[in-house]
């Protein structure tokens, strides 16, 4: 019975989240044991120490400023360590680590991180190889939500081009039905006129034919 329990909540949807949840929590849990030894806030570069833990690496870089990135970085480029791979990993975590990374150089880490997962060293350190799995991971979700908000502004851009569009409409409409509201005064006033202009005319006729009248009676007299 737990057997086929088991089975049908690996079905449920929400299991397989929860799992990795899990993992992820004996993840973290795993490597602050790792760095319970360590002081990564003393250290001046991570190469001066290669044995530290990936998390000891990650907290110097979280607290190290751009110029000691940069100098690691240099570093790294003529670190001769056994391990292509450690170097490929702090390497991918130098360039990625500022939230306001170029996008060029955040490429660059997936493609580190992506060859590393790939290609397994044995060589690598466990905690490395764990932890840039799920730094690759939190690379691939951020440009997942910079697409989304890259979506969201162009979808805003969209929506503001459109109320603007709207906005023009109506105020074309409104200038329009103010033309035709003065077209329609103006053709009154034309009628108002004709009539009027037709009442003299007859009023005229009227006369001319009295005053013909008058004058066929003056001749006949």
């Amino acid at each position: 019975m737990i057997g086929n329990a088991y089975i049908v909540a690996v079905g449920l949807p929400g299991f397989r989240s929860i799992m990795a949840g899990c993992r992820l929590s004996l993840l973290m849990l795993s490597l602050l044991l790792l760095s319970a030894c360590s002081s990564p806030m003393v250290l001046s570069s991570s190469t001066l120490v290669p044995e530290q833990s990936a998390l000891a690496y990650y907290q110097w870089l979280h607290s190290a400023s751009a110029e000691a990135r940069n100098n690691e970085l240099h570093n790294l480029a003529g670190m001769g360590t056994s391990s292509q791979s450690l170097r490929d990993v702090k390497k991918a975590l130098l360039l990625s680590m500022p939230v306001e990374a170029p996008a060029a150089d955040v490429a660059e880490a997936v493609r580190l991180l992506t060859a590393v997962a790939r290609n397994p060293d044995p060589a690598l350190a466990e905690d490395y190889r764990i932890f840039a799995g799920h730094w690759l991971e939190e690379l691939q979700r951020r440009g997942q939500l910079q697409q989304v908000l890259a979506e969201k502004e162009s979808l805003h851009a969209a929506q503001e081009a459109l109320r603007k569009n709207h906005d023009d409409l109506q105020n074309r409409f409104a200038l329009q039905s103010g033309v035709v509201t003065s077209l329609e005064s103006q053709k009154n006033l034309l009628e108002q006129q004709n009539r009027l202009m037709q009442k003299q005319i007859d009023a005229l006729t009227v006369i001319e034919q009295q005053l013909v009248e008058q004058d066929r009676n003056g001749s006949r007299k």
